[in-house]
């Protein structure tokens, strides 16, 4: 009976074994152009194979390559003399003074070449091993590269993707599980006519890959042959006897060939064709223990002999429930020949009954007890068929064992004589519903089992669902479970069920059904992790790029700041980063959970936190950006309206007193600590895009400048004339008490403003001025000059203290020197008209 079940079993469960290895390691994942394998291959117990080793690579400067190998148990490497193992190189590839040494302990082949010849091609074998397998060798392995070396000339190790090879047990036919046959096995022909006969084979799924056999035909007979795998025919053994030889038969029951036979003119009587000799080749192996097989014709004008027509039933072994009925033809083989009426006897057990039904009945009648009947049968027209169907009812002890209906004393009636014809006998198997029931049961179950792991898939391992793979493994599973139930069902109906015989074959489905979930899980968490890292990679993108956004942040802080700026925004800064860190830790903990998906980001993960860190770098950025030098007006930019700003604030007292503020900061245009002109011409170079923060204050060589002043009296006004020497200068400011009317000497702008104290604020600005009289100032009564800044064009400033004017030194009284001045207060000499000498106006 078993034989029925491991036609499917074999190759389904080698398929799902397939699959396994495929979604458990057995393909890597290319990662390199170079591929090392070793070829997957098939082998039967007791028998050697030769295998491959492929080397498929771009580089064309390989001179050694060896492997480690693994065997799997029952495998062992076939040796030569000194225990070596038997390996032959690949000439075409490995060409040259390449050798190969292989060691059965180390399991280790290697190829290479002294002389550093280098491996010609890219792609297929390099050198062949040979492996035997035990006779007990009975699974589905893997032949593992445990190990590989391949070096390039220069001494370079290749990387390369290593594919195993898939070892498969073959199934190895019995000799009589492969038969062959004619079909019809009786012919009746005419002499000198045609007919054609199917040659078949049934092989019970095993692997036919070759196929000889002697066709034997009388003399005189001709004959064709049509369709099938035929190669060729060559004569053997006289001119009767043909053999015909297949390649490959493709594992497959049906018809091989065609046979067109023509009989003879003189044929009568009868003749037989016969298929002796059949030798089927199966994985390897030649089998010569086939049964032969025969045609037996008959010639239309001949006294019918025993044996031209033949009775039997449609089924030779049925199976029947206690109580129950079952229906089989009786069929009549006849030859066409016409038969003029048949009887027979029916005998069947004792408590069995049965009716006829259809076919040609005329009567029945009791004939040697209450269980057999006489069935007579007038003219049938010479077509083979149904005689009658025959319904059986068994009795309802019937629970166990066989029983036995024959069709006997058959006599056919033709051209007014009596053939005889052998009896026709059917078996009958008691059939147990309870243990079909059971092993049903079974076969539902794993149905049920294999619906919800589908569903379970479906809705836990949405990443698997769709898998090529998982898809045909559930499909093998599916064909497993229908293929059994069949099995179960025929077996059943030939009264040969035993739950026990299936018991082995639900669990292999059921191991396969665990091992499906299994597989899908393995690709989920695979996908999973693959998502989860496809996550992390771009929610830490993300934070490194708030990272940087706020490290560009921190770059705009100009490095002069006061330190208690500095210190606020570096605390600032350390709190946001703390922020992102504990984002960060936050993606770390979803990582470690694998709750990560490929197309998530911080947006997705923690909006409100990615925001706050956002919104702070800006607003600390926008609070940096506050910090510019000469921007007086606080826009974040420096321009001549800062310039101008800068000046109304030093006339009008209005200036930040606060250096570590960031008013005094921004005012503080030359960084020299202090607000006054210099600061004026820093905006100015700034604006020029020059030396932003006039740090030459601090750095330039100290200016040797002088600043004297003169004066003169013109009725109750004193005239004070101021002289610079020694500097170019492009502005100036000073304090000057009382009444005061300014004028400027040099062309220079000039503004004046009333102080608090009560004091004249002068400043001027303008062109670069070098040495002579800066500015003239009109004060009733004496002046004093304070606060008195000058700046040269780099914005460098040079501080004077005048002190109160009548205390100088360097001012001469114009009585002592006679001294002319014009009207405007300006020293003169020689010249015409109204001038004031000594306080009065004199013309000259």
């Amino acid at each position: 009976m078993m034989k029925y079940i491991h036609n499917w079993k074999n190759t389904i469960i080698s398929r799902l074994t397939m699959l396994a290895l495929l979604l458990t390691g057995g393909v890597i994942a290319v990662s390199a152009d170079t591929k090392i394998s070793v070829q997957d291959f098939s082998i039967a117990p007791g028998e050697t194979r030769n295998v491959t080793v492929n080397l498929d690579t771009d580089e064309t400067d390989i001179f050694l390559v060896s492997v480690d190998l693994t065997l799997p148990e029952g495998l062992e490497f076939v040796t030569k003399s000194g225990n070596s193992i038997a390996v032959t190189r690949n000439t075409e590839r490995a060409g040259g003074d390449f050798t190969v040494s292989g060691s059965t302990k180390t399991s280790r082949i290697a190829l290479s070449s002294l002389s550093m010849n280098t491996i010609t091609g890219s792609v297929g074998a390099i050198f062949t091993f040979k492996v035997k397998a035990d006779d007990d060798f009975s699974s589905v392995s893997t032949l593992k590269i445990s190990d590989y070396t391949i070096k390039t000339t220069d001494g370079e190790d290749v990387d390369a993707t290593v594919k195993n090879a898939t070892v498969t047990k073959i199934n190895i036919a019995d000799e009589g599980e492969i038969a062959l046959a004619f079909q019809p096995g009786n012919l009746l022909m005419a002499p000198g006519t045609t007919a054609s006969v199917a040659v078949t084979m049934d092989n019970p799924g095993c692997y036919v890959e070759g196929l000889q056999v002697d066709l034997d035909i009388p003399a005189g007979w001709t004959y064709t042959l049509t369709d099938g795998r035929l190669e060729n025919e060559n004569p053997n053994d006289g001119t009767s006897a043909r053999v015909i030889t297949q390649n490959p038969v493709q594992g497959e029951s049906g018809v091989l060939f065609t046979l067109n036979l023509t009989a003879p003119a003189s044929f009568s009587g009868s003749a037989v064709i016969g298929l002796k000799n059949i030798r089927p080749t199966v994985d390897g192996k030649t089998l010569s223990g086939v049964e032969n097989a025969s045609l037996v014709i008959t010639s239309d004008g001949s006294t019918p002999i025993v044996g031209a027509v033949t009775a039997y039933f449609a089924k030779e072994v049925v199976g029947i429930e206690p109580g129950k009925t079952v229906s089989v033809d009786l069929n009549l083989d006849n030859l066409g020949i016409v038969i003029d009426g048949i009887q027979a006897n029916i005998d069947v057990p004792e408590g069995w009954s049965f009716t006829l039904t259809d076919g040609r009945v005329v009567n029945s009648n009791p004939n040697d007890g209450s269980n057999n009947r006489v069935v007579c049968y007038s003219s049938i027209d010479g077509e083979s068929g149904a005689l009658f169907t025959l319904n059986l009812t068994a009795p309802d002890d019937f629970t166990e064992g066989t029983a036995t209906v024959d069709i006997v004393n058959i006599r056919a009636t033709i051209n007014g004589r009596t053939v005889v014809i052998d009896p026709a006998s059917l078996t009958l198997l008691s059939l147990n519903p309870a243990d079909l029931a059971t092993v049903l049961s079974w076969v539902d179950g794993l149905q049920e089992k294999l619906d919800a792991t589908i569903a379970r898939i479906e809705s836990e391992y949405p990443a698997a669902a769709s898998d090529e793979t998982i898809l045909r493994e559930e499909q093998l599973i599916q064909q497993g479970i229908v293929f059994l139930h069949k099995d179960v069902q025929d077996a059943y109906d030939r009264g040969e069920l035993n739950p026990a015989d299936f018991a082995d074959d639900v669990k292999e489905l059921s191991d396969a059904i665990d091992a499906l979930e299994y597989h899908a899980k393995e690709i989920q968490d695979s996908q999973v992790n693959e998502d989860n890292e496809a996550g992390k990679a771009a929610l830490d993108k993300e934070l490194d790029d708030l990272r940087k956004m706020l490290a560009d942040a921190m770059a705009k802080m100009p490095e002069d700041l006061p330190e208690s700026a500095e210190d606020a925004f570096e605390e600032t800064a350390d709190d946001i980063t703390d922020d992102i860190d504990d984002l960060e830790a936050a993606v770390d903990a979803a990582y470690a959970a694998e709750e990560l998906t490929a197309d998530i980001d911080l947006d997705e993960f923690a909006p409100e936190e990615k925001q706050a860190i956002i919104d702070a770098i800006k607003a600390l950025e926008a609070e940096i950006l506050t910090w510019l030098r000469g921007d007086v007006a606080q826009n974040q930019k420096v321009e001549m309206p800062d310039f101008y700003a800068l000046a109304d604030s030093i006339l009008n007292e209005n200036l930040p007193t606060d250096k570590e503020g960031n008013a005094f900061y921004r005012f503080d245009a030359n960084a020299d600590e202090e607000i006054n002109v210099g600061d004026m011409q820093g905006i100015v170079n700034i604006v020029l895009g020059m030396d932003a923060y006039g740090n030459a204050s601090r750095q330039a060589e100290a200016v040797e400048a002088k600043l004297s002043v003169e004066s003169a009296k013109i009725g109750n006004i004193t005239r004070y004339t101021l002289n610079l020497t020694g500097m170019e200068y492009t502005a100036f400011q000073m304090d000057v008490n009382g009444r005061v009317a300014a004028e400027t000497a040099d062309g220079m702008t000039l503004r004046t403003a009333d102080l608090k104290s009560g004091a004249r604020r002068v400043l001027g600005f303008g062109a670069a001025k070098s040495d002579g009289t800066v500015l003239y100032i009109d004060v009733e009564g004496q002046a004093q000059f304070s606060n008195i800044v000058f700046t040269t064009g780099d914005a460098r400033t040079v501080k004077f203290n005048l002190g109160n004017a009548t205390g100088i030194s360097t001012v001469k009284s114009a009585a002592a020197s006679g001294q002319a001045y014009d009207l405007g207060g300006r020293a003169v000499k020689n010249a015409k008209g109204v001038v004031i000498i000594d306080g009065k106006k004199v013309i000259r």
